[in-house]
């Protein structure tokens, strides 16, 4: 008698679209970083999350999930936020004082997906591919001399004053964006931080702060 086998489905595949948080929890996974993902019922958090806690199976990381406001539909396309601005404070406030007790320094927006995108599930790239690039990530960081590679050269320390200028991000918000660009910098293993994975780094490491 034939029998047939169950194929495990994809943890990251069944996920429809999502691509700028599937790259936030594969930066994070290189050392196990806390995250946070923020967004509406139904984005697609706790799948991420189940992912996320595959890809850094050798730790044991904080992962918060929440929505952006009480009813969950704050900054929605598709569906009005009903919540009062007093309200929206107070949880919001809840929400960053969380992210600076777990201290989330990879902070995702997870925005509700479109019916084109969630077509494509199964498309994207597999788990395994992922994960092997962060064990090679993982290997190439554990071949620097200790704080090596950290250092930032003129146009990363510009783009860090224009951050701390524009967006109002403090000196810990701009240290973790450093840390999360080190992680950045090791999957290319490339041994220096570039000013393009500041840039990417920064996108992961404000949104408690900005939300205050």
């Amino acid at each position: 008698m034939k029998t047939e086998r169950t194929q495990i489905p994809d943890l990251l595949q069944i996920i429809g679209g999502q691509a700028h948080a599937k790259r936030a929890i594969e930066v994070a996974a290189v050392t196990g970083m806390s995250i946070v993902l923020i967004g509406p019922p139904g984005s697609g958090k706790t799948m991420l999350e189940a992912a996320y806690r595959v890809l850094a199976e050798p730790f044991t990381p904080d992962v918060v999930e929440a929505w952006p406001c009480p009813c969950g539909y704050l900054g929605d396309l598709s569906r009005a936020c009903r919540c009062r601005p007093p309200a929206v404070f107070r949880h919001q406030a809840r929400l960053a004082a969380a992210i600076e007790e777990y201290q989330c320094d990879v902070q995702i927006e997870v925005p509700a997906v479109a019916y084109r995108e969630l077509r494509a599930v199964g498309s994207g790239e597999p788990l395994a591919a992922v994960r092997l690039r962060i064990l090679r990530a993982r290997a190439f960081g554990e071949g620097r001399p200790a704080g090596g590679g950290e250092e930032l050269d003129l146009d990363g320390h510009r783009l860090l004053e224009v951050c701390e200028d524009r967006l109002g991000l403090s000196a810990r918000r701009l240290a973790s964006a450093k840390r999360v660009a080190r992680l950045i910098a090791d999957l290319e293993e490339n041994p220096r931080i570039r000013a393009a994975h500041l840039a990417e780094a920064v996108q992961y490491s404000g949104i408690g702060e900005l939300r205050r």
